[in-house]
């Protein structure tokens, strides 16, 4: 008869920090085994979440002038969110043999987002507080590649990410670069030339490497090359030396012994040179005399302008007189030249031909200074080869320096997990615990008031 009182006294009976310890005690193996539940549990689902949203990712500074107002260097505008043409995704699926994948895919895969300091977001804060509007463009971007959904591992979505900039540097070295490119004619054939013009397409090729490094001088002045050792200062000494030394040897003697390899043909252009000067020459004459008449007929004055309403003296304009004369004088300067130039040609004409008594050079000293100026053509002629492959090399090395200063990957491509595994574990196992502790207390109660 007393049982069902007694059973109500110990149901209301309170449980003791001791009862709490001991029944926890009594039930560690199974508390062991939920707690493990959950760190099996959570973990696995972690890395199943990571393997489909993590990403690869890397921080790229980009230093072009232009930048800091969301411009590229020729003014166009700076989108940031498509900065990567179609052809570079096409080359990087096709020089990393992507299976599966198409630039559209790769497109949206990738993401770039700005990276704004703090303290431009108080400055923007602070200004727009006080009514003022303000605009700011960033130049340090994060870009991230969702390797995953690509099916591509971490090391291949490193690699993609990293080829990406390569190309991109170079999309925008072919854009905005101006690349000072040499043409080389040092690999011409110079045996088919007569010995004057292999000595202007010398002279030429010094021209061409000169204007190149004029171009890239005002900023490269101080660049060496880690290849050569050398910069763009080095490469104009040596021009330099090439066109005051070799150059002019090989002029001299070409003039001062009229060395030709077919003189029919050089006297044929020499009296093509005189009879265009002398069609100049008839029509500077004729312009002189023009010229003439009107200066003895004339028969004007100064006149003066006056400007209403503007602050200044009068204006007093020179006398058409002096325009005639000044252009008379321009006539008779090209007349002096023209006859001189044709006086010159008909002089190399006659030695050519053997008609000038004063100028006596014997067959042997023509063959000997023929072969001088062959050897010199050729010794000079690789010379300048070398100069231009080494200019070729300075150039190729100093665009990538500029392209390497203006886009700058600040970190290497690196694993950005989207969740934190260690923390995902320790969650598990709290609430792999917590689920075990309530089991053994509801099973406990439920024990005590059976």
């Amino acid at each position: 008869m007393n049982n069902p009182a007694t059973n109500e006294v110990q149901s209301s009976k309170p449980i003791t920090l001791k009862d709490i310890i001991m029944i926890v005690w009594n039930r560690k193996f199974l508390l062991m085994i939920a707690c493990f539940i959950g760190l099996v549990v959570t973990v696995i689902g972690g890395i199943i979440f990571n393997s489909t949203n993590s990403k690869i990712s890397t921080i790229v500074e980009f230093q072009w002038s232009g930048i800091t107002a969301g411009e590229y260097p020729d003014g166009k505008r700076f989108d940031y969110t498509n900065i990567f043409e179609s052809y570079i995704f096409a080359e990087a699926i096709a020089e990393l043999s992507i299976e599966n994948a198409t630039t559209n895919e790769m497109r949206s895969n990738i993401k770039v987002a700005p990276i704004i300091p703090g303290n431009v977001y108080d400055l923007i804060e602070a200004e727009l507080l006080r009514g003022n509007q303000i605009t700011y463009f960033p130049n340090v971007f994060s870009i991230s590649v969702n390797h995953s959904k690509l099916g591509l591992s971490k090391t291949e979505g490193a690699q993609l990410l990293s080829l990406l900039i390569d190309k991109y540097r170079v999309d925008f070295e072919k854009k905005y670069i101006e690349r000072a490119v040499v043409v080389d004619f040092t690999k011409v054939s110079l045996e088919n030339y007569d010995y004057s013009e292999a000595h202007q397409i010398l002279e030429s090729q010094v021209i061409l490497i000169e204007n190149a490094v004029d171009r890239v001088l005002p900023l490269g002045s101080s660049f060496v090359s880690t290849q050569l050792g050398i910069g763009f200062n080095d490469i104009i000494v040596r021009t330099q030396l090439i066109s005051n030394i070799e150059l002019r040897s090989i002029s001299a003697r070409i003039n001062n012994y009229l060395l030709t390899k077919d003189v029919t043909l050089t006297v044929t252009r020499y009296r093509y040179d005189i009879e265009r000067l002398e069609l100049d020459l008839a029509k500077y004459h004729a312009i002189e005399t023009g010229l003439d008449t009107l200066i003895t007929n004339y028969i004007g004055s100064t006149a003066i302008i006056i400007i209403p309403g503007l602050d200044m003296d009068d204006i007093k304009v020179e006398p058409y007189l002096s325009t005639l004369y000044a252009k008379l004088v321009d006539v008779k300067s090209k007349i002096a030249n023209a006859e001189q130039d044709v006086a010159y040609y008909e002089i190399r004409i006659d030695r050519l031909l053997g008609n000038d008594p004063l100028f006596i050079i014997t067959p042997e000293q023509v063959v000997t200074e023929t072969a001088i100026v062959e050897d010199s053509i050729q010794s000079t002629n690789l010379i300048l080869s070398k100069v231009v492959e080494d200019m070729q090399i300075l150039l190729e090395e100093y665009n990538q320096y500029v392209i390497q200063s203006q886009i700058r990957p600040v970190m290497a491509p690196q694993y950005v997990a989207r969740i934190n595994l260690m923390i995902f574990a320790i969650v598990g196992i709290a609430l792999g615990g917590s689920i075990g502790l309530a089991y053994v207390f509801i099973n406990y109660q439920k024990k005590q008031n059976d």
